[in-house]
């Protein structure tokens, strides 16, 4: 039955759980009850951090106690400005039970009575109001009937009783939080309720990958890196394979590796002709096969930029096969293939993006083509063909000196059995050649590492109209600054989101980024750019954007497009049909960073995405209070391709004078957001929870 996931409701109460339905819907929902207790605990932890910290900073003289006065400043710092009296009032009620403590001639508070006092005086009133709308009559509970009905009237979610009753008793089973008692919530508890991850904007079933993934790899958005082996500035920076694994830990897929000549043939990555430091290729591979599947299995594409010289690129090979060894794909793409493989055809593996060499017949080596040519449809004369060769590369083992490079040239000379191409033949005169002359190493090695070149060839894009004779696996790139001119022309923009429709895209910065920032992926995720490239060692807004729409998935590198991009859609006239009306009441916020000093909050509220979408509104300020400032203000949003939009919120700080100060931010894809009475976890731009920070909020999405 699954009961076991929840592991404190069964301890405590496993009679009554017995009794409940065993069906595949109540097992999912014991799933995302034992996440809820998760997060649960861990927003407790983290918020008994934050108050602890800040009665260490209050506690001058480090003997476990604060007076009044320095309650006065603690609270200053928590941005809140309470009148004295009323603060003396509080201070004195928890102070004197049920003893009093006294030090340095003065009433004082242990770290127990400074948490009632902190309680005592950050009661929410919106909240309040909602618990007394559903409470039991006469008493000060919610039970599993009133939670139910909460559920279905205000949030738009159905649950059975049974789960509702599961529900509470999941939060009031540490009695000692005041949260209530067996099937009963207090208002405590319905406020922890609220918090919880089940409760949420964002959709905790967004938490883990809940997407089709049997789609072929052009229909999704795929999380990019630019330049990954860099940690700061594009010229001047030092390289890491940090930066590889901050990277993967922020769901990146797609990695960029600059390979260059290094000494002794051991190829090197970095930012070639700049100043910036050089790393081992070897090295960096090794750590991606270390790091590229920890969080999930969902393929890794490597976005190679090839600068080496033969030997170099030997070695190259000889890495990329002895590292990755079984996940490194060398699938056989042949005529008959049509369409790309799925991520869910390709868990585990690592695809190779590179372009192809320019092979050019050699004196040993040349392709007759008057003589018969051995097609990849005909398997017997493959094989035939494969085992001759390789015994040609057996007899000239010495000649060569590169003992590990004979099943590599019967493969290579096979390139176009494995490469799909339209002209994926075999010459009989390869076979037929003569020991000696024989062909170069240089000659064998630029074909294997062509080789594993199967999904992601990068082909240089003459036109779109060249293009409609490009096979499924050829894809392009283009530069920001390339994008910028096709998005300004509807023509332009409509072709390029026709080609990304069948073929991958990637997109890089400009040159003159040298800083390292980044430009904003939302016009290119808007006409269907798989690969969005970013640099992913700078956290500023672009790359919010671009993390909180991968955030979707369950952050595992990979969304799947809207339908409007993989069916096609005429980009500048989206269908009426799919628009929506966006009605969202920011009611509170709890908690805004303070920053050491009493601030004047207010929020912009941003919607990003389409171009006929893009709008924002902003709250007023509340004056001298951070702490728990209340706005009830209500904006509506028309938005007319809901699947690429995002609503962003930024708190910030009214300073009247000079520069307004950014406090914090969220931003959501609409499609992963949620209804009804929720709150907003802030966020600072490293993509990181500003614990307790929170806008309390209500939303309504409805046909327009």
């Amino acid at each position: 039955m699954g009961l076991a996931l929840v592991r404190p409701y069964l301890a405590k109460d496993r009679s009554k759980l017995k009794r409940l339905s065993p069906d595949r819907e109540w097992r999912w929902a014991l799933l995302h009850l034992e996440a809820a207790y998760r997060s649960d605990q861990k927003r407790c932890n983290d918020f008994d951090q934050w108050l602890k910290a800040h009665f260490e900073q209050a506690d001058l003289n480090n003997d476990g106690c604060v007076s009044y006065h320095e309650c006065i400043e603690l609270f200053r710092q928590m941005s809140c400005d309470l009148p004295k009296k009323g603060l003396r009032h509080h201070f004195n009620d928890v102070s004197g039970y049920p003893v009093e403590l006294w030090n340095r001639g003065e009433r004082v508070l242990d770290k127990k009575r400074f948490v009632a006092l902190f309680n005592s005086i950050q009661l929410r009133p919106e909240l309040h109001s909602l618990f007394d709308k559903y409470k039991i009559t006469g008493s000060d509970f919610i039970g599993p009937k009133e939670l139910q009905l909460f559920l279905r009237c205000d949030q738009l979610e159905e649950h059975s009783l049974e789960e509702c009753q599961a529900l509470i008793m999941l939060f009031t089973q540490d009695s000692y939080k005041g949260w209530g008692y067996g099937d009963k919530l207090t208002m405590r508890g319905f406020e922890a309720f609220l918090l919880s991850d089940l409760q949420d904007i964002f959709d905790y079933e967004h938490l883990s990958i809940c997407q089709d993934m049997s789609r072929p790899l052009n229909e999704y958005f795929i999380a990019s890196s630019h330049n990954t082996y860099l940690l700061q500035h594009q010229l001047i920076g030092p390289s890491s394979v940090t930066a590889y694994i901050n990277a993967l830990n922020k769901g990146c897929r797609c990695l960029e590796l600059d390979v260059w000549n290094g000494p002794n043939c051991d190829p090197i990555i970095y930012h070639g002709r700049t100043l910036t430091s050089k790393i081992l290729l070897k090295d960096v591979l090794q750590t991606i096969k270390v790091h590229a599947f920890v969080t999930n299995q969902c393929p890794i594409i490597l976005s190679i930029e090839n600068h080496c010289n033969a030997e170099n690129e030997a070695n190259m090979t000889k890495h990329l096969f002895n590292i990755f060894g079984e996940r490194l794909c060398t699938d056989l793409v042949d005529d008959d293939t049509t369409r790309l493989p799925s991520p869910e055809q390709l868990k585990g593996k690592i695809l190779i993006k590179a372009k192809r060499r320019n092979e050019q017949p050699s004196e040993s080596i040349h392709h007759n083509n008057s003589g018969p040519n051995l097609t990849h449809t005909s398997s017997t004369k493959t094989l035939k063909v494969y085992r001759d060769v390789i015994q040609i590369a057996k007899s000239t083992r010495k000649k060569l000196n590169e003992d590990d490079e004979n099943a590599s040239f019967a493969r290579t000379t096979l390139k176009g059995y494995r490469r799909g191409s339209s002209a994926s033949t075999v010459s009989s005169p390869i076979v037929r050649s003569s020991v000696s002359p024989v062909a170069s190493p240089k000659t064998i090695v630029a074909r294997q590492l062509s080789d594993v070149l199967n999904y992601c060839v990068a082909t240089k894009l003459k036109s779109f109209s060249d293009a409609e004779n490009w096979r499924f696996n050829q894809m392009a790139s283009f530069s920001e600054t390339h994008c910028e001119e096709m998005l300004a022309d509807a023509k332009t923009t409509q072709a390029l989101a026709n080609f990304a429709r069948t073929h991958l895209t990637r997109v890089y910065p400009k040159p003159t980024r040298v800083h390292s920032t980044n430009f904003d992926p939302t016009p290119l995720f808007n006409v269907g750019c798989q690969m969005v490239a970013l640099n992913y060692q700078t956290s500023d807004k672009n790359q919010f954007y671009n993390l909180s729409m991968f955030a979707q998935n369950g952050n595992c590198g990979y969304v799947l497009k809207p339908r409007i991009l993989r069916d096609g859609f005429i980009f500048a006239q989206p269908d009426p049909d799919l628009r929506r009306l966006l009605t969202l009441t920011i009611i509170s916020g709890q908690y805004m960073p303070a920053r050491g000093e009493v601030t004047d909050p207010y929020v912009e509220i941003k919607i990003i995405g389409h171009p006929l979408d893009e709008n924002c509104g902003r709250t007023s300020f509340v004056s001298n209070n951070g702490f728990n400032p209340i706005w009830n203000q209500t904006f509506q949003f028309l938005v007319n391709v809901p699947d690429l939009a995002q609503l962003v919120f930024v708190v910030m700080s009214d300073s009247r004078v000079g520069k307004n100060g950014r406090l914090g931010e969220y931003a959501i894809p609409l499609t992963a957001m949620r209804e009804g009475y929720r709150h907003v976890h802030l966020r600072n731009l490293l993509f990181r929870n500003i614990v307790p920070s929170t806008l309390f909020v209500h939303v309504s999405l409805q046909r327009a």
